[in-house]
């Protein structure tokens, strides 16, 4: 059964990239408790739903922002981030650079 649902958070963490819905809509949607889902999660996986969610997101943000042409402002507000000086710090720990050096490097990371 852990198996299944971790199966499950995998596809949901997919679909709901940019809907802004967390780790608690999560839980909801399996109907196990928040505590419960990161525990079978991080058993499998090394590491939490939310942990996994956000390596995702910005993941997602990488990607447009090498093969897009979008502000970077526009690329927060599609991946939910409440600023773009949010974004910016969380990419930076996420890749070691800003959102702009990130595009500008000539090497994928």
């Amino acid at each position: 059964m852990q198996q299944i649902i971790c199966q499950h958070i995998l596809r949901w963490v997919e679909e709901n990239l940019d809907t802004g819905l967390g780790i608690d809509a999560l839980a909801r949607a399996t109907g196990y408790s928040r505590r419960t889902i990161e525990l079978w999660f991080a058993r499998h996986f090394g590491m939490t739903p939310g942990e996994y969610l956000s390596r995702r997101r910005m993941t997602r943000a990488a990607v447009l922002l090498r093969v897009t042409s979008l502000p970077v402002t526009e690329i927060a507000t599609l991946l939910c981030h409440s600023n773009n000086q949010n974004f910016a710090r969380a990419f930076r720990r996420f890749s070691g650079k800003s959102p702009t050096e990130y595009r500008n490097n000539e090497a994928w990371d």
